[in-house]
């Protein structure tokens, strides 16, 4: 049975790291950034992380498989869950990381649970600033949630990487198919011309 929690007592909440410079993409740099336009509905596209070496102080920034980033601000304030890494990734601040340190909570569940429409409106609503309304730490740290059994966690879990690897497969089919026509009737207009 669910009981009501906290995130902030699920784990530790920081803010990402401080880029001192303009974030540049330097292709043989070690250090790959995540920045707030990377977190999507659909999660991070890794191969289009721009690369910048950032030193050797670094060690508190890089992100484990199971992180998950939060948007404080922008168009939502929605969560994604770190998977597997191949290399040094950095959440760029004002992006949020939230490290899971319970053993009775899973990430892709936490991260379900911020991204459902009732929860983004809550946190809209929570937002504070003129100019660009922000999340702060503390208003994440305080949202509750109904943390489900582990089994019940791992079914929600399962159905929304699901439900995310059919949104790719229809969006691909689409682009297939917009392709396709395109072609016919870029041929069709070339056979007109042709038979001029």
């Amino acid at each position: 049975m669910a009981h009501i929690v906290t995130l902030g007592s699920l784990g530790e909440l920081r803010t990402g790291f401080q880029v001192r410079s303009a974030i540049t993409d330097v292709p043989e740099a070690p250090h790959r950034l995540i920045t707030l336009g990377d977190v999507t509905d659909e999660g991070i596209a890794y191969d289009k992380l721009a690369r910048m070496d950032l030193g050797d102080r670094l060690w508190r920034y890089v992100l484990n498989p199971g992180d998950i980033l939060l948007r404080p601000r922008g168009a939502n304030y929605k969560a994604a869950v770190i998977q597997g890494l191949d290399g040094p990734i950095v959440a760029t601040a004002p992006l949020y990381v939230f490290r899971l340190q319970a053993d009775d909570a899973l990430p892709d569940y936490l991260a379900w649970w911020i991204n459902r429409d009732e929860v983004q409106e809550k946190l809209a609503n929570e937002a504070r600033g003129s100019y660009i309304p922000t999340v702060s730490k503390e208003t994440l740290a305080r949202l509750e949630l109904p943390l489900a059994t582990m089994e019940t966690q791992k079914r929600v879990a399962d159905v929304q990487s699901l439900r995310r690897q059919e949104r790719n497969l229809v969006g691909h089919l689409e682009s297939l198919r917009d392709q396709q026509i395109e072609a016919a009737l870029e041929a069709a207009a070339l056979r007109q011309i042709t038979k001029q």
